[in-house]
């Protein structure tokens, strides 16, 4: 074979494979906006109605995803969507105050309006009493859900993703697939399975082990010096260098949220850059990286090993993960009273 034919042979595969991720992922977007229309209509058994709804609900994706990259350098991911009960418990932490704005009530109140007048003015294609229909539609809604992302999903279609998708790259994916149907395929092969890191040996501790040792993650902290302000000098900073063994400047996987991939990596040494789909929330099945984790060692070296968080322990599943990662002790917001709040 000439070496001239080589080159247009290997865009041709490029090609191929480029045009097989996008209608991967335009294949996602019609299914589960199907699913969705399906499960309205099954509700409202109003079309038109239920067709509005569907994208009023997709263009909220895409003003929640650009809200979320102008604040955090991030787009939406699929993880995101675990956060909902955090969301609902805990508003103040996660800006949902950009929502909160005399433009944005009544701009929801505008929609409500319109909703309501819609419904009113389009009449149910089938009445109230004729349950076969909604159930049947509402279960056929359902069934592509289930196909989508439950295990009645045929494995060639897991085959093919793995192939198409090997590891995330969002804002090229995006591009590819449109914001849902990345959302819907990152789903897809997260459920795949998480990277099996490789077993951490046994610690071995000599006579020179420390008898203690504290390890203190604070998220909020930046040398404002480092940060161009002028006569910003932070003695207690200097003093902890000058008595240090080491220190430096570390680069985290994250900007102004998802602190929990820096402790995680903390804990356990793994770079989240190297979890495939787990990076976005590596505590989403944390326990499946248990085998990395440093309290987890030092626990089996004789430790008592104690993790406190003087906030909410269910945040990012802590409350299950940190036991897996062998801390024996949880300590949590309740059980620090008012008056030890300081800020």
């Amino acid at each position: 074979m000439g070496t001239g034919s080589v080159q247009p042979m290997a865009d041709q595969r490029a090609f191929g494979r480029s045009l097989r991720q996008v209608m991967a992922g335009k294949l996602a977007t019609v299914v589960v906006s199907t699913s969705l229309f399906l499960l309205l209509f099954a509700l409202t058994g109003r079309a038109a109605f239920s067709l509005a709804g569907t994208l009023g609900q997709i263009m909220l994706l895409h003003l929640i995803s650009a809200t979320k990259s102008r604040l955090l350098g991030e787009p939406l991911v699929f993880s995101d969507f675990a956060l909902v009960g955090q969301i609902l418990r805990h508003p103040e932490l996660y800006y949902a105050q950009a929502f909160i704005s005399p433009a944005s009530l009544l701009l929801a109140a505008a929609l409500i309006g319109l909703a309501g007048a819609w419904w009113w003015l389009e009449p149910p294609l089938f009445d109230d009493g004729n349950w076969i229909v909604r159930l049947s539609i509402g279960a056929l809604g359902a069934a592509l859900l289930y196909l989508v992302f439950g295990r009645a999903r045929p494995g060639a279609v897991d085959r093919a993703l793995a192939d198409l998708i090997a590891k995330p790259d969002h804002a090229a994916d995006i591009k590819r697939f449109g914001l849902l149907g990345s959302i819907i395929l990152y789903a897809i092969r997260w459920q795949q399975g998480p990277p099996v890191p490789s077993a951490r040996p046994p610690l071995r501790l000599g006579n020179s082990a420390p008898e203690i040792i504290i390890v203190v993650q604070i998220e909020s902290f930046a040398d404002a010096a480092q940060l161009g302000w002028d006569g910003v000098y932070l003695a207690h900073l200097e003093e902890a260098r000058a008595k240090s063994v080491c220190f430096g400047d570390m680069r985290p996987p994250c900007q102004g949220a998802s602190t929990m991939r820096p402790e995680f990596e903390m804990l356990t040494g793994l770079e989240t850059a190297g979890l495939a789909f787990d990076q976005f929330d590596p505590y989403l099945r944390g326990e499946a990286f248990a085998g990395s984790a440093l309290p987890r060692r030092l626990s089996a070296a004789g430790f008592d090993t104690v993790f406190l968080h003087p906030y909410d322990v269910r945040f990012f599943r802590r409350h299950r993960v940190m036991p897996a990662f062998g801390f024996a002790r949880l300590i949590g917001e309740s059980e620090f009273s008012r008056g030890d709040r300081y800020g």
